[in-house]
């Protein structure tokens, strides 16, 4: 489920997006002491705006000392900024994440998955327990277009990459018996 400051323009920065500082280690704070970030490697380009579509990866970890191993990976899931789907501690930390970065996320249980934790579904994932502080490492592979700005052919497969993410997102749910969050993806 990352440089503090971004190297986006100050028009960039909105004032949800407020200007942290590192400490010694180069973790930034983002909400006062339940998420944390620390930049792994740099990316360039400018922060996602609200309602962008984004592309990242992500290894969710028990926080530092419980478990050694990933409990679950993402590869290439896609969230839009501001419609929830991501949990809060994901979706704050790409909001300050530039295209190509990788960042260490450190965040308390309920800004995660809190009370229900999250299911597996497969033998390579392992349940993330209920009420569980996380570290997850998140890579930002790319800010996708707005669909409006496309046009012809674009403007289609876009919209066609869009039907099939959400499908895709609303099974994962499902799978995980997380029906309300499945009805809600469409």
């Amino acid at each position: 489920m990352a440089p503090i400051q971004s190297e986006a323009s100050e028009e960039n920065n909105c004032d949800d997006t407020p200007e942290t500082e590192e400490d010694a280690d180069g973790w930034t704070e983002l909400m006062d002491g339940l998420i944390r970030k620390r930049t792994v490697q740099k990316g360039e380009g400018e922060v996602p705006e609200m309602n962008a579509d984004v592309v990242c990866s992500v290894e969710i970890r028990a926080a530092p000392g419980d478990a050694p191993n990933a409990l679950q990976h993402y590869r290439d899931a896609r969230f839009r900024i501001g419609e929830g789907d991501a949990v809060p501690a994901l979706e704050l930390c790409l909001r300050h994440m530039l295209p190509g970065e990788v960042a260490e996320l450190s965040c308390v249980s309920r800004m995660a998955w809190g009370p229900e934790g999250l299911p597996a579904v497969s033998d390579d994932e392992v349940a993330v327990p209920p009420d569980s502080d996380l570290v997850l490492k998140v890579t930002l592979h790319k800010i996708l277009p707005d669909v409006a700005s496309l046009s012809g052919k674009e403007a289609w497969d876009s919209k066609v990459a869009e039907i099939s993410w959400r499908k895709a997102r609303g099974t994962d749910h499902f799978k995980r018996k997380q029906f309300k969050k499945s009805c809600q993806v469409i």
